[in-house]
């Protein structure tokens, strides 16, 4: 894939995880949801699913993203620190992983050290419920990596 069609992969790959917004668990607190199924597996923590699923979704399809085994943070992170794609500030499109590996998404949008994210398995707009949702981040806390894919 040559860097142009990188680039329209990322955008559409983006895009496709902003449709997703609302979309939440069913029924609450049961970590059911449409993007590990999608791969193949039953209720989970579904953040890295839901990353792999927007990628795989507007790519080929194949049930596979570079990094292996879909569902696990610690794979996307690792994946980034093995092909030098690990960045220190967010950019829209890089696809953030927390430093203790406990969570993932996309970054949106950039501003200084400040992102917007669209990310699954996260609390939604009551605060109790878990969906697929936007928060405001601060990557000054040093507790985030930004994997940067080669679309750039």
């Amino acid at each position: 894939m040559d860097s142009r069609e990188a680039s329209v992969h990322l955008r559409r790959a983006l895009q496709l995880a902003l449709t997703q917004k609302g979309i939440r668990e069913t029924p609450p607190g049961s970590n059911v949801n449409i993007y590990s199924k999608y791969f193949g597996f039953g209720p989970q923590f579904w953040c890295a699913d839901f990353v792999a699923w927007s990628l795989d979704r507007t790519g080929n399809r194949d049930h596979k993203v570079p990094w292996g085994y879909p569902s696990a943070v610690g794979n996307i992170t690792g994946w980034g620190k093995h092909n030098g794609k690990i960045h220190s500030r967010p950019r829209k499109g890089d696809i953030f992983t927390r430093k203790d590996g406990n969570h993932t998404g996309w970054v949106v949008s950039s501003q200084g050290t400040g992102f917007t994210t669209i990310e699954g398995n996260t609390s939604g707009p009551d605060g109790r419920v878990i969906y697929v949702a936007s928060h405001a981040r601060d990557a000054a806390s040093g507790m985030y990596f930004f994997v940067r894919h080669h679309w750039e």
